[in-house]
């Protein structure tokens, strides 16, 4: 314990009484406790910005699955019309292998998503 000589102004009767000042225990588990609640809370802070960052992964797979499916439609048009099917069939396994191995990513990233969220 430290003491000190302090002044204490007592508001009620207007003296002013000279005294010891003691400061209160801080007990060290109270300050273990708060820095574990604060790891706590940046763990789970980190956690949502990595799953807000696979889930703009996943939406940004998603988009170009789209787009090499739209762009396929274009390719096989003609193709089509000229009754082409060797050049269609090939056109379309060449974007199926591609969207296949998107969708792989897509599903080990929601995975990951699962796993961080403890499911």
């Amino acid at each position: 314990r430290r003491s000190s000589l302090s002044a204490v102004w007592r508001a009620g009767s207007r003296t002013l009484r000279f005294g010891t000042a003691r400061r209160p225990p801080r007990p060290r588990a109270m300050l273990g406790d708060l820095k574990a609640k604060a790891a706590a809370a940046a763990s789970k802070t980190g956690d949502a910005v990595k799953i807000k960052a696979l889930e703009a992964e996943i939406l940004a797979k998603r988009t170009s699955i789209k787009a090499k499916q739209q762009d396929l439609g274009v390719r096989i048009y003609p193709l089509i019309d000229k009754d082409e099917i060797t050049a269609v069939k090939a056109a379309f396994f060449e974007v199926k292998v591609e969207v296949e191995r998107m969708e792989q990513e897509i599903a080990a990233k929601q995975a990951e998503i699962a796993r961080i969220r403890g499911q």
